[in-house]
């Protein structure tokens, strides 16, 4: 149980790192909110949906943004 909620948080930190590199490259900020979305959702799946959801949001403007 406790290292399901380590890396529960450890994909909470990727995801704040995933903002914070958007303004230097937007590639690997896009795909730093995108993991720990997918991957969060499927360890805490209804929990974790609203959160998975503006993470992948987030992730494909920042990309988008990018190109």
């Amino acid at each position: 149980m406790s290292a399901f909620c380590l890396m529960i948080m450890l994909f909470g930190a990727m995801g704040i790192a995933g903002g914070i590199y958007a303004e230097k490259d937007q590639q690997l900020a896009g795909i730093l909110m995108i993991i720990p979305a997918i991957f969060g959702f499927a360890l805490l799946s209804v929990m974790w949906a609203p959160i998975a959801l503006m993470l992948i949001m987030g992730g494909i403007l920042t990309i988008r943004s990018g190109k």
